[in-house]
């Protein structure tokens, strides 16, 4: 949902406050696997839902910080610098670099 309401339209990263408030902004991470583990876990994994995940890499902007609950976070709009299209098949998650 969050990818559809930003990346998806051509727009920068930012919360549509479907999974989080928009003011704490989206949860980042430092990893691809920890990012990855973001993604596709519990309800949003692919292989459960049927449905595509995405992960997308940015660069840290100064106002991306580390808050109380451990998540890197901010509210300010970060620019993809690519992105990978997440699905299931055949009992794994493949990734296929759209950008």
């Amino acid at each position: 949902m969050e990818y559809k309401a930003t990346v998806g339209r051509g727009q920068p990263v930012q919360s549509s406050g479907a999974y989080s408030h928009a003011s704490e902004g989206t949860n980042y991470a430092e990893d691809p696997e920890t990012a990855e583990d973001y993604a596709n876990f519990g309800r949003d994994d692919p292989r459960k839902s049927g449905k595509t995940t995405y992960l997308v890499e940015v660069k840290q902007p100064p106002s991306m910080k580390r808050w109380r609950d451990g998540y890197l976070k901010t509210p300010d709009p970060v620019p993809a610098t690519r992105v990978w299209k997440m699905y299931a098949e055949g009992g794994a998650v493949v990734a296929e670099r759209i950008k």
